[in-house]
């Protein structure tokens, strides 16, 4: 009986444990999955929070190339615009994809929508007259975007706050189902002895702890506090959760402080990009009011030959600045994008420092300064650089510091810095107002100056500094403020290389080498250019530049046609051609200058249609497309030449003599 009773004893204890562990078995059981569960809502959570983090930064980028887009003209930047917006859309279709919450699909709603309307109202400026001086367009479109901007960035915070809270939400719910658990725990070992009930407790103080830490933790996160912590050195997966809270802690802070950094950013370049349009209004209004004021002086039947021939200088010296302006901000834009290329040929530093002197002297004259130039040392008779880009240095240091000083002189020292990678050096030192460090600061940044008040009194668009410093760097050297100070004048230092100097000969003597031409008071006339039996058929649709351009060309003996578009250019080259090979004794034109943005047919389109029926007829574009790019764009479309507007009429000129030569030396062969 004692054997029977014993093993009956076991058997009982036996089962009842193995009931207990069979119960505690299946609650771990349900646990695991409902914490899997939890963990699995969390990480989609997790993922959604960060599409729409992705959502916020194509928002600012977009908005970034949209002021780009704005200051530089360059309606290239279009498809990078474009390109952000897509990145939303993709976004937004993938949260669709996820099973995210019905607020989560409100707000993905919202930002579908701010998509669109971000989209239609840069279409809107995209396809409006960007010739309005007072950019009234621009400026209702970036004020659109940047609250478009700032409202993404409201809602992708919103969203932040809303993922804390159903983290926390995930995190009741897997308490309560652990809770659940615990109380089938309880209900299954009830029967079974004191042992079960200590087990069972033991296992839920031993779950709930971590669950708990985990709870305060997110708690903590939904106040706001990113940089808590939840401690862990659990290595189950309660252990592996509290680890995902943490990352996702992190994440978030690392998100809110992009976003902050990228808001600041987008308000500092806003702020940027509106004083620059403010001061570029202002320096194209000022000379556009004595373009206009002096034409219609023009138009005053009282005015002398002396007050007309004065009115027309002056016209041109502003249309002159006004271009000036513009090459500017194109140099800038290349420089940026990474397009901006130098050239590496031989040069005579004596003779370039001369043609600078003969320039700039005339301007210090005027003011009364004295212009000195120093050479210390001896310095080679050539170099390897660019000197169109060393000149356009030389000149806008030397115009700064005779534009700063309003008594005293100007002085130029050069000197070559022989090392092991030699330089020439350049020091532009004069006796104005000076400097002082939060001016210095300012100095070499694009769009700005000195301060405000030199904008006021002085002019300028604050690029020429920013230019010359980058094209130093290009050239493999710098530009640096080498001594200023309020009252005693500054010293600009720019360095070049030199590239190798081996073979080259040196000058001891280099200011006798300078040979500075005296500059003529009266510009010499164009030389008359005989295009005599030249037919030029000019397609261009400004009645103004089809006036002015066929009167170059007439008054240089050239037989001109204009038509207003490229339809009309194609039929009419065409059916010129056609009655040559008629026999009609009339032959067709020698030349075709095509300007490229017409309406009906455009010059590129109309070039590449009669290269199609066998158009041989040099074509030579002719545009206001500067950028870097638009020349390969004409050439690739079937144009043998390229000239800017606004012309230079002995370039255009000569340009056509050349080509009507080619051909006639091509029949003759």
């Amino acid at each position: 009986m004692s054997l029977s009773y014993t093993w009956s004893r076991r058997l009982g204890i036996g089962s009842l444990l193995a009931l207990l562990v069979l119960t505690i078995g299946f609650a771990t059981a349900g646990t695991r999955r409902a914490l899997k569960t939890i963990t699995s809502e969390i990480e989609q959570l997790t993922e959604a929070k960060d599409e729409f983090a992705c959502i916020g930064h194509d928002f600012l980028a977009a908005t970034s190339h949209f002021f780009g887009m704005i200051v530089t003209e360059d309606v290239s930047v279009a498809d990078d615009v474009i390109e952000c917006l897509d990145c939303v859309r993709e976004s937004a279709s993938a949260l669709r994809r996820m099973a995210v919450t019905e607020q989560g699909l409100a707000s993905l709603e919202e930002i579908e929508r701010a998509e669109r309307q971000f989209r239609t109202a840069f279409y809107a400026y995209k396809t409006s007259d960007l010739s309005d001086p007072a950019r009234d367009v621009a400026t209702a479109a970036r004020d659109r975007i940047s609250r478009l901007a700032r409202e993404a960035l409201a809602r992708a915070t919103q969203h932040q706050e809303r993922v804390s809270r159903e983290i926390d939400a995930a995190m009741s719910k897997a308490e309560a189902s652990l809770r659940r658990q615990v109380m089938l725990l309880w209900c299954g070992a009830g029967f079974i002895a004191l042992i079960g009930v200590v087990i069972s407790i033991a296992l839920g103080q031993a779950l709930s702890r971590p669950l708990q830490a985990i709870l305060h933790g997110t708690g903590e996160l939904g106040r706001g506090r990113l940089d808590h912590r939840i401690q862990n050195d659990h290595h189950d997966i309660v252990g592996r959760l509290a680890e995902g809270v943490n990352r996702m802690a992190v994440r978030i802070e690392q998100d809110q402080r992009t976003l902050a950094s990228a808001k600041d950013q987008a308000e500092q370049a806003t702020k940027a990009k509106s004083e620059f349009l403010a001061n570029m209004s202002h320096e194209i209004r000022t000379p556009m009011t004595a373009i206009l004021g002096f034409a219609e002086n023009l138009l005053e039947s009282d005015s002398t030959e002396a007050d007309r021939l004065s009115a027309v200088h002056t016209i041109r010296r502003n249309g002159e600045y006004l271009l000036g302006i513009i090459n500017d901000i194109l140099d800038l834009s290349k420089i940026e994008a990474g397009k901006m290329m130098v050239e590496y040929i031989r040069c005579e530093p004596c003779q370039l420092v001369a043609e600078v002197v003969s320039l700039v002297r005339p301007r210090a004259s005027a003011k009364g300064l004295d212009f000195n130039v120093e050479v210390l040392g001896a310095i080679p008779e050539t170099i390897q650089s660019d000197p169109t880009r060393l000149r356009q240095m030389l000149i806008n240091l030397i115009g700064n510091s005779i534009k700063f000083t309003s008594s005293g002189a100007i002085r130029l020292v050069v000197r070559l810095l022989d090392s092991e990678d030699p330089q020439l050096q350049f020091d532009v030192v004069d006796t104005g107002r000076g400097m002082n460090d939060e001016q210095l600061g300012k100095l070499f940044q694009p769009f700005t100056q000195a301060d405000s008040s030199t904008t006021r009194r002085f002019g300028g668009t604050g690029l020429g500094l920013a230019i010359s410093r980058r094209l130093s760097r290009l050239l493999g050297g710098d530009i640096v403020v080498a001594e200023t100070g309020i009252g005693i004048g500054t010293t600009f230092r720019l360095t070049v290389r030199t590239g190798s100097l081996d073979g080259v000969a040196m000058l001891d003597d280099p200011l006798s080498a300078m040979l500075i031409p005296a500059k003529d008071n009266v510009e010499s006339g164009p030389k008359i250019v005989d295009l005599r039996d030249c037919k030029i058929l000019l397609a261009e649709d400004g009645p103004d530049n089809q006036a002015l351009i066929s009167h170059v060309l007439r008054k240089a003996g050239a037989e001109v046609t204009v038509v207003e578009n490229g339809q009309l250019a194609v039929e009419t080259a065409l059916a010129a051609l056609h009655r040559r090979r008629a026999g009609d004794p009339d032959h067709p034109f020698d030349v075709i200058l095509m300007d490229m943005q017409m309406p009906v047919m455009d010059g590129y389109e109309a070039t590449g249609l009669l290269r199609q029926k066998g158009f041989s007829t040099p074509i030579i574009a002719l545009t206001a497309h500067a950028m870097e790019g638009d020349r390969a764009k004409c050439i690739r479309c079937g144009c043998d030449d390229y000239a800017t507007k606004p012309i230079d009429r002995k370039k255009l000129i000569a340009m056509v003599l050349v080509h009507t030569r080619t051909e006639a030396l091509e029949a003759a062969v």
